[in-house]
């Protein structure tokens, strides 16, 4: 669809400038609305599902992480059990939680469906597949439950 149009939204998430995220899981992608606009902006994503770093599969949460940078965003794929990071006019994304199988394991994820940053960087993730909450200090390579 074009950039005037959504396909399956399926999470909100408000930036530091007013700016709109918009999850949409028919479109793989993220795009950001500014105050008035007609027309979204693709920030993550948007060139067909799938598992490469420059795709998504199934974006269900987005949240603004300014510890990254300004414009930073992560996503929360369902489809390939991982959460991303996407800086501001990034071409791919670089895996922060999750990303190495389905599963159950402390540095794996099953089917994140919501995501928050705490004060320190620090990312929860609420996994669907697992019944659990997940915690991810920034930089790990593993949750804790």
């Amino acid at each position: 669809d074009g950039t005037h149009q959504l396909d399956a939204p399926v999470a909100l998430a408000l930036t530091l400038d007013g700016s709109l995220l918009v999850a949409e899981a028919g479109n793989s992608r993220v795009t950001r609305w500014t105050p008035g606009a007609f027309h979204g902006e693709v920030v993550a994503g948007g060139r067909g599902a799938g598992d490469e770093l420059w795709q998504l599969d199934h974006p269900c949460a987005v949240c603004e992480d300014p510890h990254r940078g300004e414009g930073a965003l992560l996503v929360a794929e369902a489809e390939n059990d991982r959460v991303t990071s996407w800086r501001r006019g990034a071409r791919e994304s670089v895996v922060v939680a999750g990303g190495r199988g389905r599963g159950g394991e402390a540095w794996q994820l099953h089917e994140p469906l919501g995501i928050c940053l705490d004060w320190r960087g620090d990312l929860f993730v609420c996994e669907g597949g697992r019944h659990r909450i997940t915690r991810w200090r920034r930089g790990a390579d593993r949750g804790e439950t």
